[in-house]
Order: C-alpha cells, then structure tokens, then sequence
C-alpha cells in the first residue's frame, strides 16, 4: 500500500447523554495531543465524525483541572478549532486513503460506536489490495 501522509482522525457528533440529558461532546484533548504528535512527525490530518459536520466539545474537558496547556493552546486556535465545525462524514471516507485511522476518545463516542458500526464508519475500498492500520482510541475519562 502506498503511504498517504495522512491520518483520519474520527470524532464524535453527541452532545449529550441520551437517557439523561448531560452536555458531553469531544474530549478535546484527545484530537487536540494528537494532531500535534502526529503534524510534528510530517502527517497531514482530516477529521471526520457519524454525521459530518459540527463537533460539541465536552465542557469538563474544557475546565481549568482538565485543560492542559497543550489543549488550551489548541482551543484558542481558531484554524484547529474550524476543523471541528466542518468534519467530513465518516462513511464518505475511505480507509485505504490514509495511512491510519485514530478514534479519538471521551464520553460522546460511546454513544455513536455502539453495536453494529457500519453505517457509521469509514468504508473499505472493495479491491482491499492493502490495508491501513488502525489505532484503538483512548478510553473516555470519568
């Protein structure tokens, strides 16, 4: 498989709990460490998410004992953060298109990555001569 130089990074559309009613969203330290690591060692990233679109942040992420600096710095990035008003669809993307595919983590993807995910996901090219590798995503933070 050809290398790409790009990475998709899928986020979350939910946010809020559905049977409560809680605000959540992207734990914006997940894409926020990640896109640094991975732009600093020469990666080009695109970020989709189930329905295209805007992504809610989660509030708590954004409170002063959970947002580092690094986060922060990527908050007050107004490029960095119109990445997360217009997000692709996840399943317009094709994973041989990119050298990995990272799920970034926290509360709201729960919600959309639960039982059957194919009509949510990225779709495989039927050739599958190649495969990208895949990366697990963080666990939510409670």
């Amino acid at each position: 498989m050809a290398r790409t130089g790009t990475i998709l990074t899928i986020v979350t559309n939910t946010g809020e709990y559905q049977k409560v009613g809680y605000r959540t969203g992207l734990w914006l330290g997940e894409p926020a460490h990640f896109y640094d690591l991975v732009r600093e060692h020469g990666f080009a990233v695109d970020i989709a998410s189930p329905n295209g679109g805007f992504v809610p942040i989660d509030p708590v992420s954004l409170a002063p004992d959970h947002l580092d600096e690094s986060t922060a710095r990527r908050y007050r990035d107004r490029d960095f953060m119109n990445l997360l008003t217009t997000t692709m669809k996840a399943t317009d993307a094709t994973v041989e298109d990119y050298d990995a595919v990272y799920f970034a983590g926290g509360h709201g993807v729960m919600f959309d990555y639960r039982g059957p995910t194919s009509a949510r996901s990225p779709r495989r090219s039927t050739s599958r001569a190649g495969s990208s590798p895949w990366s697990a995503t963080a666990p939510p933070v409670c």
